[in-house]
């Protein structure tokens, strides 16, 4: 996707348009994306477990390139494998 940065914080797509609060997803439709429980995601950010989240006002919404960091840095090769560490999967 092709972006024209408007600030560090909203961009949009030079082909159609598209705002960065256009790709925002509510908690539910990211439940629905990662197949886990509204329960679950609220847990995870608790814990900070969980993919990155934003405040819109009270609201909390999911970038769709945050879950797409989650989703990779969740990703294993084995039961045993540990992952990358924290430091490395936080950007």
């Amino acid at each position: 996707m092709r972006a024209t940065k408007i600030s560090k914080h909203f961009a949009v797509d030079a082909e159609d348009g598209e705002s960065l609060l256009d790709q925002l997803l509510t908690v539910n439709e990211a439940a629905k994306i990662l197949r886990c429980s509204v329960a679950s995601l609220n847990r995870w950010r608790l814990t900070g477990e969980g993919p990155r989240f934003i405040y819109v006002g009270r609201r909390v919404r999911y970038a769709r390139t945050a879950l797409a960091a989650f989703i990779n840095a969740s990703t294993r090769r084995s039961t045993s494998d540990p992952g990358e560490p924290a430091a490395a999967t936080a950007a």
